[in-house]
């Protein structure tokens, strides 16, 4: 099981604020892998949907579950999933993962033996939790090896749909969007310090933090189409 802490802090941008934020900081920050991927989360809540309500309530502490792979490219076949919980105390995120088989997850998900994913985690094994939406987006991450302690993730077209197996790994559907198109999610992600030179310049564009939680303000926007509830 792998496990880190840092503390996050979240912001919209447009596409002038990225060019600036990535021209500021091209000689720190380099793209990891050399290019972009594609994330696709499936988050498991109970039937309270008490980690969606944690976040509504705007709880300190509070954790989520969730199944996430990633793809280079939209024609990549699924190999591996990370199974990962993440808990947040006010600013600060602690985050463990397992790694899982494809063929191992649609097993199980298949059979709905959710218990397999869930009891991996002491605070998933008290109740009966079960996946409920997925989200997928497009994500450029920035790492550093002057200040290795930071990184910087856009993340864009951001969607999320209602869980349903027959989906598991379609990335190309082209609709319900939680933010516009023309937004994206600029996260900041750090351990200790975050530098002055980073901490600076957001003040100088003006950008302000946010709350947004992709499950969440996901599920919420979802459901707010009335689409989708026919």
């Amino acid at each position: 099981m792998n496990y880190f802490q840092r503390f996050e802090k979240k912001f919209f941008i447009n596409f002038p604020q990225e060019k600036k934020i990535k021209n500021k900081f091209k000689n720190i920050f380099d793209l990891e892998f050399d290019r972009g991927y594609y994330c696709y989360s499936i988050y498991f809540d109970d039937l309270n949907f008490s980690t969606l309500r944690q976040k509504q309530e705007g709880a300190t502490e509070r954790h989520k579950l969730r199944l996430r792979t990633y793809f280079s490219d939209l024609n990549d076949e699924i190999k591996l999933w990370n199974l990962e919980i993440k808990s947040k105390k006010n600013n600060t995120v602690k985050k463990r993962k397992i790694e899982f088989s494809n063929q191992d997850v649609l097993y199980n998900l298949k059979k709905k033996n959710y218990s397999f994913f869930t009891n991996n985690f002491i605070e998933s094994s008290k109740s009966y939790y079960k996946p409920v939406y997925i989200t997928f987006y497009f994500r450029e991450a920035f790492i550093s090896k002057i200040l290795p302690h930071c990184r910087m993730t856009y993340d864009k077209n951001i969607r999320c749909f209602k869980y349903d197996i027959d989906i598991i790994g379609k990335i190309n559907i082209d609709k319900n969007y939680v933010l516009s198109p023309k937004i994206i999610l600029l996260e900041l992600k750090y351990s200790n310090f975050l530098p002055k030179i980073i901490s600076n310049f957001f003040s100088h564009l003006n950008l302000d933090q946010v709350t947004f939680s992709k499950y969440v303000d996901g599920y919420e926007k979802f459901n707010s189409n009335l689409l989708n509830k026919i």
